[in-house]
């Protein structure tokens, strides 16, 4: 049904992209068969090994921790973790989009595996500090002016690496988007190590992760850890909404030190989504000004990796302009973090028939999409290009840090079945539609709607079911959470009368709208 294929082609991919690891003795998905053949058998990226971790664990654990090792095993003893790892060595004055903590606990979730959590926390705390700390001078890694707001940078040092340290380029690299343009004309201060430029989508990936470290330092116990990591989560969000707002453009913005906001818009301009950063008014303004404007982003292809009315956007060569699974991916989790079930229904929707167009004919795996005409480009077999499809499924059913189970569709075209998601050591399997959503946990059916709805936060216990639900129009749902017994209903926290459950069924009436039900 609603996007058939999926599945297949991102495990296909992924797999197709394992390699053996002789240096390391662990099998995992490199960047790419091709990238592997060029540094000595094997070769990740910091954040394209995080992400094929992701994409991994849909139905493999071993590979999901190993490429997690994989990468980790590879920090400095300052606490960087590098750009690339490889048999050939690593890139040791530079790092990448810390996306790791948030990843871990995502891949946490469906594994279950607190080995790994344990043994990846001291390293995601450890890097996640070395940002900020100070480097032995006075002067932290990437706060080169003090604002504490952090720059892109790379680190200067006798220790050689794959393309350099300590100029410009190399900075560029950190970012992960190497030559977008929103770089164009920034320069770099050599005693810093540091660009000019506080950036947007560096500070709330920073602030995401440290989000995602207080989640995983509760459940290891870390009380102190988890408080800490929560009032920094405050601290930092408050200080970009200080900062980085430009109340007239309607968006968040990079921001020169000379006190200029830098006018390049790009995907990361949306990352402060990710981090639960905007009021909703900011929100709404950003999505609505910004992100389905089709002079700036929308259209047939999503999203460019640069604004379509940047001078810029016709290079479409390498990240200049053209569309990146990754990019994708972290945009499309902020709009749904702020629900935004329409427009991520249509994101999802434009994703996947991006990527599948290509799948589908030549079974590429493309590392960059065309966002003029949707042609593939890069390397064919490039593992983060199957984030595109990893997006659709995520309508169906995805977990995250600040909602636990999410699941459904707002009002979709067509149906679909997604059977076999992992969570929380039970198997999901649901159903989306115009006129049914259902969610089966470990082979018993446990919810169902008349229409197409979205459920968040879905909690069930042995006497208590709680969810938010958003629906366009008046719905019925069925539970059967329980066996039986008289159940007392609110929504919205008002006493909406009881439910009787009978023979494990119950039936529940909600108006249209987004409603919080709890019986």
């Amino acid at each position: 049904g609603l996007f058939e294929g999926a599945p297949e082609a991102i495990g296909n991919s992924m797999f197709w992209n394992t390699v053996y690891a002789s240096s390391l003795d662990s099998s995992f998905p490199s960047i790419s068969r091709q990238w592997a053949d060029g540094w000595g058998g094997w070769m990740v990226g910091e954040w394209d090994c995080f992400f094929g971790a992701l994409l991994t664990s849909l139905e493999e654990s071993k590979q999901t921790t190993a490429a997690i090792k994989a990468i980790l095993l590879a920090q400095t003893e300052n606490g960087l973790v590098p750009n690339a790892a490889s048999a050939s060595g690593i890139t040791p004055g530079r790092s990448q989009p810390p996306v790791g903590s948030y990843i871990t606990w995502k891949v946490y979730q469906r594994t279950q595996d607190r080995t790994l959590l344990e043994w990846a926390y001291p390293r995601l705390k450890k890097w996640h500090e070395w940002w900020l700390r100070d480097r032995g001078d006075g002067q932290s890694w990437r706060d080169g002016n003090h604002d504490g707001l952090l720059e892109w940078g790379s680190d200067r040092g006798s220790a050689a690496g794959p393309g350099g340290r300590g100029y410009l380029m190399a900075s560029r690299y950190e970012t992960g988007i190497d030559d977008n343009p929103m770089y164009d004309g920034v320069t770099y201060d050599p005693k810093t190590y540091t660009m000019n430029l506080d950036d947007v989508g560096l500070n709330s990936l920073y602030v995401l992760d440290g989000e995602c470290l207080s989640k995983i330092a509760a459940i290891l116990g870390k009380d102190e850890d988890a408080r800490t990591f929560t009032a920094d989560y405050e601290h930092q969000k408050q200080l970009i909404r200080a900062k980085l707002w430009n109340e007239q453009d309607g968006i968040y913005e990079n921001r020169f030190w000379s006190g200029e906001f830098s006018k390049h818009l790009s995907p990361t301009n949306f990352y402060p989504l990710l981090a639960g950063i905007p009021t909703p008014g900011q929100a709404k303004r950003m999505v609505e000004e910004h992100l389905l404007n089709p002079k700036e982003f929308w259209g047939t292809y999503v999203l460019p990796s640069i604004s379509r009315n940047d001078p810029a956007f016709v290079d479409q060569f390498y990240v200049r302009g053209t569309i990146w699974g990754p990019l994708n991916y972290l945009v499309y989790q902020g709009i749904d973090r702020y629900g935004f079930d329409d427009v991520a229904l249509q994101y999802a929707q434009k994703s996947y028939d991006l990527f599948m167009d290509d799948w589908r004919t030549a079974q590429h795996d493309d590392e960059q999409y065309g966002a003029a005409g949707g042609n593939g480009g890069g390397d064919p077999h490039y593992t983060w290009g199957a984030l595109l499809p990893l997006i659709a499924l995520e309508q169906y059913a995805d977990f995250n840090p600040w909602e636990g189970l999410r699941f459904g569709a707002l009002n979709p075209a067509r149906s679909g079945e997604f059977r076999g998601v992992s969570w929380e050591g039970h198997i999901y399997d649901v159903s989306i539609g115009p006129d049914k959503t259902a969610l089966t946990r470990d082979g018993k059916i446990r919810f169902e709607a008349n229409a197409g709805v979205v459920v968040r936060e879905y909690q069930a216990e042995p006497s208590h079911l709680s969810f938010r639900v958003k629906s366009e129009k008046p719905v019925q749902l069925l539970t059967r959470e329980f066996e039986s017994g008289d159940f007392s209903l609110t929504i919205d926290g008002k006493p909406a009368g009881n439910v009787a459950v009978h023979q494990g069924f119950g039936n529940v009436n909600v108006p249209m709208g987004e409603h919080v039900v709890d019986l």
